[in-house]
């Protein structure tokens, strides 16, 4: 997308905080989810955020002065 950005904000929240809020949006959206299930895809979920986010972090670093 050739965007560059000339700000980054990333506030921190524990990883419990998150794979909690994730489940709660996974049931919203599919009633079924529970158990071992639910925690899997909560587990992906998260992983796939913090490879992208480690992936931004890396590119915007780059364009520090």
């Amino acid at each position: 997308m050739k965007i560059i950005p000339d700000k980054f904000v990333h506030i921190t929240v524990k990883k419990q905080h998150s794979l909690a809020r994730i489940k709660q949006n996974a049931i919203q959206i599919n009633q079924s989810l529970y158990g071992p299930e639910l925690d899997d895809l909560s587990q992906k979920m998260y992983d796939e955020y913090e490879m992208n986010m480690n992936a931004v972090q890396s590119t915007f670093n780059q364009f520090i002065y």
